[in-house]
């Protein structure tokens, strides 16, 4: 098992790590050090909201690693070597920078019909970014909250995400378990690449 850390910037005005940062910066980092040839099926899941760098425990493929106490992030991938664990827990380092962050770069090209968003055109945010930022917005348009915000906590990806799906991409809302978790699909084009959810936070 590898130990890497891990540092983050806030995202815009916000005072925690998004998951998108989390995602993108954990993903670069298995991708530089997996030694497979194929990442395939992805599971990713944030426990709770961290405001601190963090220390990504990788394991190698075929490893099976000892889950730590009080997790921020679990995560699973099937590689062609064998299925791949890692986790994200929280350092005593404070997270001090923060980058700009137009989320309405991605909300312009959006159209929301029913219970379904779709975008046409590239916002120049990743893959990732864009799914989440539109569920957000669809989330926002079809639920009415008077305490807390969704916030995107689980991912399931039949195939990880490419930076072509960014232009393409469609969520269709599927599931809402008494307003406070839910379950939507990702859709690239007419594939359906997996699932991602949001919980309502109160704070």
């Amino acid at each position: 098992m590898k130990t890497i850390p891990l540092k983050f910037r806030f995202k815009g005005n916000r005072d925690y790590v998004h998951g998108t940062d989390v995602y993108n910066q954990t993903m670069d980092e298995i991708k530089a050090q997996c030694n497979c040839n194929e990442l395939k099926a992805l599971k990713f899941a944030i426990h709770h909201i961290a405001s601190r760098h963090c220390d990504l425990l990788l394991g190698d493929a075929g490893e099976v690693l000892k889950k730590p106490d009080d997790i921020f992030v679990d995560l699973f991938i099937n590689t062609d070597k064998g299925n791949l664990f890692a986790f994200l827990v929280e350092t005593n380092k404070a997270v001090k920078d923060r980058y700009e962050y137009d989320e309405n770069r991605i909300g312009v090209l959006c159209k929301i019909i029913g219970e379904k968003i779709i975008i046409s055109g590239k916002s120049g945010y990743s893959s990732i970014e864009t799914a989440v930022s539109m569920t957000k917005k669809l989330h926002y348009e079809l639920f009415q909250v008077k305490h807390g915000k969704w916030f995107f906590t689980r991912l399931e990806l039949k195939r990880l995400l490419e930076n072509a799906d960014s232009g393409k991409l469609a969520i269709v809302f599927k599931h809402n378990l008494d307003n406070r978790f839910t379950k939507s699909e990702i859709f690239s084009g007419k594939e359906c690449i997996g699932h991602i959810y949001f919980s309502l936070v109160k704070r």
